[in-house]
């Protein structure tokens, strides 16, 4: 894992945000096992902003963990999926969701 720039926070503030509106907006059963981690992820990217550097360290370890936590294998994030009776609206969200996904990956693991 590599050292998360502050111009970064905001940027994976907005991920998390869209990535649980995404789920919020289109989700027609339970929520996933994840929804709750994502959600505990985002308040700890909102104090890492907040705190500016003084707790960036410990906070940026929780987000990290969080994030390692919701991507397990047995908790099917990667595969997560969002059943759209039209098909045009499954693919995008479902492409969305993949995106943001790579891009929190990119920001929090650096590839």
């Amino acid at each position: 894992m590599k050292y998360i720039e502050e111009y970064e926070f905001f940027e994976l503030e907005s991920l998390v945000k869209r990535f649980i509106k995404v789920i919020d907006v289109n989700i027609t059963g339970n929520t996933p096992d994840f929804y709750n981690i994502l959600k505990r992820m985002n308040r700890n990217v909102e104090m890492c902003i907040k705190s500016g550097s003084e707790y960036s360290y410990e906070l940026l370890d929780l987000v990290k963990w969080d994030w390692n936590n919701a991507t397990k294998p047995g908790l099917g994030m990667k595969a997560y999926y969002i059943w759209k009776d039209n098909y045009d609206d499954r693919i995008r969200i479902n492409n969305e969701i993949k995106n943001i996904i790579e891009d929190i990956d990119s920001i929090i693991y650096g590839y």
